[in-house]
């Protein structure tokens, strides 16, 4: 565009120059109005408005200079308003034609409104400068087609007004009134596949899992191999307690994508619902060798290496879990278990000291502590193992007095040693 209407031409201050320079006045004007006609092909009659007024302000400048002024229009006058007549010739006319692009002037040159050079002068503004075509905005994108507004728009009115009635109960937690209205919404428009699932949601979270459960199972019917709706059948069976359904499930959900960790994790946890418990080591190693960062896995991991009485492999990944999240109380504790069994009694020693730093008020690990640093001591620790056993045990009698076999190791041991000398 050739001119921006409400633009200042050369500036924020151009009406506010010094009043007695004229010349300055007109020169500007004059380079507005040929530069705003010419510079494009979208000049419009508000454009040159614009330029209309700009010059009008010049005049109402003239006349406070001069109020009394009965000579010949001067000579910039003439050219301005001869700048007018060809512009509002060119808007009458559709006249549109581009000017030559000039060749730039040197650092000592410039151009006038008709094309002739001269030499610049310290007080002459600055050339204006041509205003840029932008490209147009990028159109908005579609909607994505399994978004929340296309399946708004793909119910009818009716059908709509039901959802969303049902929809709002349910983020109320009123599942009575949104299983209703989902309900009436899929009657209204039963061939919508969206609409039934909505349904069986809206079902698992009333508290009506086999009922969910059909509708999972009549959805895949009509669409085979929809993995989301595969995934909540899955969950679906497991809340039924179906657990071979639901291990059906997850495995031909992996032999659609075997990188699903929920269903790996999920596989996993419903085996060992089953005391399939090699079957469900097999499986946490599996999503362990996709995501080596779990706490939790490695955690699962561990206790199901103490049900298969492998605490070496257990105390390993419970360190492993330990790393990755080491203010789990529980994973200490079987971290403490797994290395009294395989015998590491410092690596006992170390998870219970951290672990009743995370719980200093339980007497339990302060006993099992003090009975792990005895039998350091007895295998050939020094005296300071035995004296930290002694107040372990003394903490846990001030938790929880009522422990008489702890009494009895105190009384033995609080004396450095098993004599008591």
């Amino acid at each position: 565009m050739g001119f921006v209407p409400g633009a200042p031409l050369v500036g924020p201050n151009f009406f506010f120059l010094d009043r007695s320079d004229h010349s300055l006045h007109v020169g500007v004007v004059v380079r507005c109005v040929v530069a705003g006609v010419l510079a494009g092909d979208s000049t419009s009659a508000e454009e040159l408005d614009e330029l209309l007024r700009a010059w009008l302000r010049f005049a109402h400048l003239k006349a406070i200079q001069r109020p009394v002024y009965n000579g010949p229009m001067p000579v910039t006058t003439h050219a301005l308003t001869a700048a007018f007549v060809v512009a509002l010739a060119c808007v009458s006319s559709g006249c549109r034609k581009r000017a030559a692009t000039p060749s730039p002037p040197s650092a000592t040159e410039t151009r006038d409104a008709g094309g002739s050079t001269a030499v610049a002068r310290p007080d002459d503004p600055a050339p204006i400068a041509q205003p840029q075509h932008t490209a147009p905005d990028p159109p908005t994108p579609a909607p994505a087609p399994d978004s929340r507004e296309v399946f708004l728009a793909s119910l009818t009115d009716q059908a709509k007004a039901a959802f969303l009635v049902g929809e709002a109960a349910l983020a109320e937690d009123d599942y009575d009134t949104a299983v209703r209205e989902i309900s009436r919404a899929v009657e209204l428009q039963p061939d919508n596949i969206r609409l039934f699932r909505a349904l069986a949601d809206t079902r698992v979270a009333a508290g009506q899992p086999a009922l969910a459960a059909e509708m999972y199972e009549h959805i895949l019917q009509l669409t085979p191999g929809d993995r989301p709706v595969m995934y909540d059948l899955a969950v679906t069976y497991t809340r039924l307690h179906r657990y071979r359904d639901a291990q059906r499930t997850y495995r031909e959900l992996l032999d659609l994508d075997e990188t699903n960790l929920a269903a790996l994790f999920n596989l996993a946890t419903v085996y060992r619902a089953q005391g399939k418990l090699e079957a469900a080591r097999q499986t946490w190693q599996a999503y362990l060798r996709h995501d080596k960062a779990n706490a939790e896995v490695y955690a699962l991991l561990g206790e199901l290496f103490l049900q298969l009485d492998r605490p070496g492999e257990a105390l390993g990944n419970l360190r492993e879990a330990h790393v990755l999240n080491p203010d789990d109380l529980k994973t200490l504790r079987h971290m403490a278990a797994a290395a009294k069994l395989s015998e590491n009694f410092g690596w006992a020693a170390i998870a219970l000291n951290r672990a009743v730093g995370l719980s200093p008020d339980d007497a339990g690990l302060w006993a099992d502590l003090g009975d792990v640093l005895l039998t350091i001591y007895r295998t050939g620790g020094d005296g300071d193992h035995l004296a930290k056993a002694v107040v372990a045990w003394q903490t846990s009698l001030e938790l929880l007095p009522d422990q008489p076999a702890l009494q009895e190791y105190l009384a033995t041991y609080s004396q450095g040693t098993p004599d008591g000398n």
